[in-house]
């Protein structure tokens, strides 16, 4: 039985040459050639402790797709593989060259933490700046922050719901795809659609509705994903609805709930749909993934705040790990490049 020895932030701080380890695959690209026609496999590998750029050289042409489709299986079934190879430099960053990569079935391996997690201390602290921002734009005793409290403690604040809320990835490969993942990109997404709120001057928006929205936009993830310290993949229910719908679902039927258990006024009704608005038109558009689109002041704020975070997490992380000075990106379907401005002449 296998058992993993090396960690990723060993090989990142240039204190091994060579290596045969275990890793989960965090992303696969698409099979190019190589300067000298080699066909060559890119891909992510990742432990606990960070993410490695790895190339994996194909000596036999014929078996490429067989080998494509095995990491593809294990990336997606959270397995393992055993991954040989040497750490080479290249654009002034560490990266692997890979002479092989096997996957493993999980009888064959040791279970190891595969997944980074952001650190518990960091975790409690953005909670904490989540639940004040909460509380300081939902103390008013009006219709809208009364329901907007009630729904925010039921679905997100309560005990159980916020271990999952905390724990929960943001995402399976492209952006804030941790432990940690939702609750960091919730709070970005919370504190860059209050500032856009604020300096809407000429229109009427409200803050509490983009609040309680924001917070809410993600929140099916918490139903989409299925995680441990070794995997994130989808559940049965998230490959069949997405997290779209099942948060527009979830808040939907518990909102309803809220409303009777509670007396609401039939005016709680309204501002159900509103939320509810709100998380089905995030994605901004009907190809991206939103069953309809933004048509509320406050639903548009919402969806743009949640488009500069995960596409600028996706673009940091894919700079951080390139070995040159651009990179194709699968999710944005274009080549993104480092700016040359900060930097040092050379």
């Amino acid at each position: 039985m296998y058992k993993k020895r090396l960690m990723v932030c060993d090989i990142l701080s240039g204190s091994v040459g060579s290596f045969e380890d275990l890793f989960m695959i965090h992303s696969l690209s698409r099979w190019r050639r190589g300067t000298s026609g080699e066909p060559i496999v890119s891909m992510i590998l990742r432990d606990k402790t960070g993410f490695l750029r790895a190339n994996l050289i194909c000596d036999d042409e014929t078996m490429l797709a067989d080998i494509c489709a095995k990491l593809e299986s294990a990336r997606r079934d959270g397995r393992a593989v055993l991954a040989s190879g040497f750490v080479e430099m290249k654009g002034g960053r560490v990266e692997a060259r890979l002479t092989r990569a096997v996957p493993l079935d999980r009888g064959e391996y040791e279970s190891f933490p595969g997944v980074f997690s952001l650190p518990a201390e960091s975790i409690e602290l953005m909670w904490m700046k989540l639940k004040k921002i909460a509380e300081d734009n939902l103390s008013e005793e009006s219709d809208e922050c009364a329901f907007g409290r009630i729904l925010l403690n039921t679905l997100v604040f309560q005990k159980d719901r916020a271990k999952l809320f905390k724990e929960a990835p943001g995402a399976m490969i492209y952006h804030h795809a941790f432990i940690g993942g939702l609750l960091q990109h919730t709070l970005r997404v919370v504190e860059t659609a209050l500032e856009l709120a604020k300096k809407s001057e000429n229109i009427h928006v409200s803050i509490p509705l983009v609040v309680v929205g924001s917070i809410l936009h993600d929140v099916g993830k918490i139903e989409e994903y299925e995680f441990s310290e070794s995997y994130i993949r989808r559940t049965r229910r998230g490959e069949l609805h997405g997290h779209v719908i099942l948060g527009a679902m979830l808040v939907d039927r518990i909102g309803v709930y809220l409303i009777r258990k509670e007396n609401g006024r039939n005016y709680w009704r309204e501002l159900l749909d509103d939320v509810v608005h709100i998380i089905l038109s995030h994605h901004g558009r009907r190809e991206w993934g939103s069953p309809i689109e933004p048509a509320l002041p406050e639903a548009f704020i919402v969806h743009y705040a949640d488009d500069i975070s995960a596409k600028l997490d996706h673009v940091l992380a894919q700079l951080s790990l390139a070995t040159g000075e651009d990179l194709y990106s699968q999710m944005l379907k274009r080549r993104i490049f480092e700016s040359k401005w900060g930097k040092k002449e050379r």
